[in-house]
């Protein structure tokens, strides 16, 4: 099983072998056996702390899928993250979760990263997929905003040019953050050279206020969370008795 204490041990040194201090690094913890395999596609990738992963996300993948035609989707976590610290679940229990998520879903891969900005990402997939791999990196509106704040780059620029060379941004609203500001956030000056490689797409009202905050707090309150997040991921945060405290 997959919280069986071994294999959540094994995840946990998987994850920690994938060091920051290093180039980036990412590594399949499980291929999508109806993926892309050899050939060169859409790979759609969603990248977030998983803490835990639920109905939004869920919903992100999907509409990502059906609107870019994804040959594949990559859940991905990263070790290191550029404004979280690592609390409520250990990177092994996250992994977990996502492994969970993907069972029996033949166009899921997880993998872990060591690096948390999307030009590094996208670096360590490279290595990993064949040339000529299309990425769709899947953002809410929040990681937008990150992703094209200056104050993480030397020179913003120079150092998103390689990143959008190979890789495209599909932005998701969310809360009260519609297509309306995710529009107005890429008319800004520095977006403007990266409007055409950013792709929006539209959730239902139901998911944009779904947040893992909202299932820690009622696993702590000791309400039910299924209809936050999919039943096999419900199953496991309860297998591994996660965010009780």
């Amino acid at each position: 099983m997959r919280t069986d204490p071994e294999e959540l041990e094994r995840l946990r040194r998987m994850m920690a072998d994938l060091h920051p201090a290093g180039p980036p690094r990412a590594r399949i913890v499980q291929r999508a056996p109806g993926g892309m395999g050899v050939s060169a596609g859409c790979l759609g990738v969603l990248d977030a702390s998983f803490n835990p992963m639920t109905l939004a996300h869920h919903g992100m993948v999907e509409k990502a899928r059906r609107t870019c035609g994804l040959n594949e989707v990559l859940l991905m976590l990263s070790r290191s993250n550029v404004d979280k610290k690592v609390f409520g679940a250990d990177l092994g229990q996250r992994l977990a979760m996502l492994l969970a998520y993907a069972e029996g879903r033949s166009d899921i891969s997880v993998a872990g990263c060591s690096h948390a900005r999307f030009i590094d990402k996208a670096e360590a997939l490279r290595a990993l997929y064949v040339h000529g791999t299309r990425f769709y990196f899947i953002v809410g509106y929040d990681t937008l905003q990150r992703l094209f704040d200056p104050g993480y780059y030397a020179d913003m620029q120079e150092d998103l040019h390689p990143l959008f060379e190979t890789s495209r941004i599909v932005a998701a609203n969310r809360g009260c953050h519609g297509l309306e500001q995710m529009r107005t956030l890429m008319e800004r000056p520095e977006c403007r050279p990266f409007t055409d490689r950013v792709d929006f797409i539209h959730l239902a009202e139901r998911y944009t206020r779904i947040s893992s905050t909202r299932v820690r707090q009622r696993r702590r309150r000791g309400e039910p969370i299924r209809d936050l997040v999919l039943g096999e991921v419900a199953e496991a945060i309860e297998a591994m008795g996660l965010y009780l405290h």
